[in-house]
């Protein structure tokens, strides 16, 4: 009777050290998974961060330049006056018709990059949405549909178009929270 007993004990004692090793494994998974998200989303602002830079010095300050010396203004006077495809600095500017080609279609990649999920939309806000939001409204005419180019079948920078339209909302409802305090 002595040794059914020590084994009915030692059987239990046996299921509570699983029992504990499968909570302990529980909480691990959930720390692990965690970590894991948090990881990841700390990769995702990085790389948000990094690749923006890389557009902005490659083709955004580039484009940037481009319009202010067609406008003839000084960078201390940059207005962000709307371009249109029937103004004279479009029509007869190869350079600047280039260098806005090339923004748009990094910036268009960024865009899907940002509806992915692969980059982050807030980081982007926060280092360059107002920025951005200026540049596309006074680009905007240039990339309707027939307005950079008559050759294209479908709309130019579509996810880039949306995704600034939802920074100059953003930027809106920002300034209006600001006027109201």
């Amino acid at each position: 009777m002595e040794i059914n007993m020590s084994l009915v004990i030692i059987d239990f004692i046996a299921s509570i050290g699983t029992l504990g090793a499968f909570i302990v494994a529980i909480n691990m998974f959930r720390v692990t998974k965690k970590s894991f998200i948090m990881d990841n989303e700390r990769l995702k602002k990085q790389s948000t961060i990094e690749y923006y830079n890389e557009i902005s010095e490659s083709t955004c300050i580039p484009l940037r330049l481009a319009i202010i010396g067609a406008l003839k203004e000084s960078i201390a006077n940059y207005s962000y006056k709307t371009i249109l495809p029937s103004d004279q600095i479009w029509i007869e500017n190869d350079d600047l018709k280039s260098k806005c080609f090339s923004y748009c279609r990094k910036m268009e990649r960024f865009a899907v990059g940002i509806k992915l999920d692969i980059y982050d939309y807030e980081t982007f806000y926060n280092i360059a949405g107002e920025t951005t939001a200026q540049l596309f409204q006074q680009i905007e005419k240039l990339i309707e549909k027939d307005g950079y180019t008559s050759s294209y079948k479908t709309e130019f920078c579509n996810e880039y178009k949306i995704l600034c339209r939802k920074l100059v909302a953003k930027l809106y409802l920002k300034n209006i929270d600001l006027k109201s305090d």
